[in-house]
């Protein structure tokens, strides 16, 4: 049972990956949707692959198109005269899996170095709920309109703070979303690193030990 425990955590904490991953992928998408019927009072679902799109973002050999490359483009308007179109790109669905698979890995290696403790759930929530909050907003929502002009960051327009504020704030959210990688990264080579320098330490003082009880008996009085 002892031996199976280590493979049972594994696969817990892979299927809260897992997990975490649907909602941070799925919950915009959901949410521009909710926010589409809540003010427009109509949804209606149809999606597309942009691949032209795709492989014309690659062969411009531009980071910024490459990054923004589309990869699924959903209308959750479908025959309205506003298009509201949610599109997963290359570059934010990337980041928001990397963004989960750090986040588990931060909260499995806070689980075992404060064991027991209260507030473990509570921080990896509230942390979560930040995420998930910085990726909706850095994700790629537009409000076309019936001959293609569109605006950015269609979410935070439609949900009322503006145009010019909902694209500015949609390219303050990318920032923030790689800075948060950046920053859990950081978070977790700390907190590992923290979590050998004991053990690198007992065989240390393991072996000064031994060797100062040598040394006792080697220059203990002869008889």
């Amino acid at each position: 049972m002892t031996h199976d425990r280590p493979k049972r955590d594994a696969l817990v904490w892979s299927s809260v990956g897992v997990a975490l991953l649907a909602l941070m992928l799925g919950l915009p998408l959901l949410l521009f949707a909710w926010i589409s019927h809540v003010k427009l009072g109509f949804v209606s679902w149809s999606y597309y692959l942009p691949y032209e799109e795709f492989f014309a973002a690659f062969a411009s050999g531009s980071l910024h198109k490459i990054y923004d490359a589309p990869l699924a483009a959903v209308n959750v308007t479908s025959g309205f005269v506003i298009a509201n179109m949610y599109t997963y790109t290359l570059g934010h669905t990337l980041a928001t899996a990397v963004l989960a698979v750090l986040l588990v890995l931060l909260a499995r290696s806070y689980s075992a170095v404060r064991s027991g403790a209260r507030g473990t759930g509570a921080t990896f929530g509230g942390t979560t709920a930040s995420v998930c909050a910085v990726t909706a907003a850095s994700s790629s929502t537009a409000l076309a309109g019936c001959c293609g002009a569109g605006i950015g960051g269609g979410m935070i327009a439609l949900a009322g703070f503006g145009t010019i504020a909902g694209a500015w704030l949609n390219h303050v959210a990318i920032w923030a979303q790689l800075a948060l990688i950046v920053l859990f990264g950081a978070l977790l080579w700390r907190m590992r690193g923290a979590r050998r320098a004991p053990s690198d330490a007992v065989p240390a003082a393991s072996a000064a030990s031994l060797a100062y009880g040598n040394q006792a008996l080697t220059l203990g009085p002869r008889t």
